[in-house]
């Protein structure tokens, strides 16, 4: 049997355990990489395997758009393949809780119970270890989608932990009267909304639900794209947080873009990469740290992780071509230091103290 126990539940956020009925189970607060970060981990030169061995979830997100739709609908060679590909991505992940979510391009405008019914299967095909309930930031009828899933998975025999997936404040509505028949809640934060979190924090939180934040923003419009939330995102009873993934064609058409550029405008474009600094949660451009700072500021300074100990500023820069992926590598590694870290602040009740020494974080929630 599924089942997420809150070990620690305050005001100031909360922690627990996700256990899978095969014995394989998760602590949170946790963050969740994607299959692009571990990319980005394991062709590094940087980092070694059990420098990320011990992370514990791993997302693989799925663009869809009409066209992909019609053909996994009616061509069943094309749903094998990308059964496989997904199957792929998703096994060489070396994590104990692997989750598939589908983002969905605008051309793609509704979810009637074939195409939900196919994206459960898929994600059942391809072990995602828990299946969501696809949402999309549209007028669904998503109360019926609901219906439609846990019946699915009832008339499949499907044992799997079931997530339903709010886009705004009254999908969670929706959602409260079959909280209980599900094992977990996702937020899609891709639109960012602070009434979406406030709502859940004020419905959910106190539920033994698991909370995942989905495509929670790297930062935060509301301090000038200079913060982030980060694992912090707890402290409204999230459990989970995964950061957004660019879709296949803005990623194709970003990479001819770099194509055609200069050594100087690749080098601007390293300088605007933002870095996470985890003492304060600050995220500015390396551009603004070298000139807050000097070019010889050792990152070590803020970071412990293999990245921050061999670069300074300028090292960082003078790579142009890596800034970006080092600067996800640290992300990742940091994230995953600030869940622990926050975690032994919940234990130690030390959880309000720990926000209070972030002073990005207290610009976001107050």
């Amino acid at each position: 049997m599924v089942d997420f126990s809150l070990d620690i539940n305050e005001d100031s956020g909360r922690m627990g355990v996700f256990d899978f009925e095969n014995g394989k189970s998760f602590q949170t607060p946790n963050y969740v990489p994607s299959r692009i970060d571990f990319n980005h981990l394991e062709r590094s030169q940087l980092i070694r395997d059990n420098d990320y061995h011990d992370i514990q979830t791993g997302e693989y997100v799925c663009w869809l758009d009409r066209n992909q739709i019609t053909m996994l609908l009616n061509d069943s060679g094309y749903y094998q393949r990308t059964r496989y590909r997904i199957s792929s991505e998703l096994r060489d992940m070396n994590v104990t809780a692997r989750l598939l979510h589908f983002n969905f391009y605008s051309d793609v405008n509704t979810i009637d119970r074939r195409l939900l019914e196919l994206l459960l299967e898929l994600q059942n095909d391809v072990n995602a270890d828990i299946i969501e309930i696809p949402n999309m930031y549209a007028g669904l009828d998503y109360r019926r989608l609901i219906d439609t899933a846990l019946s699915w998975k009832e008339g499949r025999g499907v044992t799997k932990p079931l997530m339903g997936i709010a886009c705004n404040p009254t999908d969670i509505d929706l959602l409260l009267p079959s909280v209980n028949a599900l094992d977990a809640v996702g937020l899609n934060l891709n639109r960012f909304s602070k009434p979406l979190l406030y709502h859940s924090r004020n419905t959910l939180k106190d539920q033994e639900k698991m909370i995942y934040g989905i495509s929670a923003p790297r930062h935060y419009s509301t301090v000038d794209k200079q913060g982030t939330l980060g694992v912090l995102i707890n402290w409204f009873g999230v459990d989970l947080v995964s950061n957004p993934v660019l879709n296949w064609k803005a990623s194709q058409a970003f990479m001819g873009k770099i194509s055609e550029m200069s050594e100087d405008e690749l080098y601007q474009m390293a300088t605007n990469s933002r870095y996470f600094a985890p003492p304060d949660y600050s995220t500015h451009t390396f551009g603004y740290m070298q000139e807050q700072y000097g070019e010889d500021y050792p990152l070590s300074t803020t970071c412990n992780c293999p990245i921050c100990e061999r670069n300074t500023i300028q090292t960082i820069l003078d790579n142009y071509l890596e800034t970006n992926s080092n600067s996800r590598v640290h992300q990742v590694l940091s994230y995953r230091d600030e869940a622990l870290n926050y975690r032994q602040a919940l234990h130690n009740n030390e959880a309000e103290e720990y926000i209070n020494s972030k002073p990005f974080i207290r610009r976001i929630i107050d």
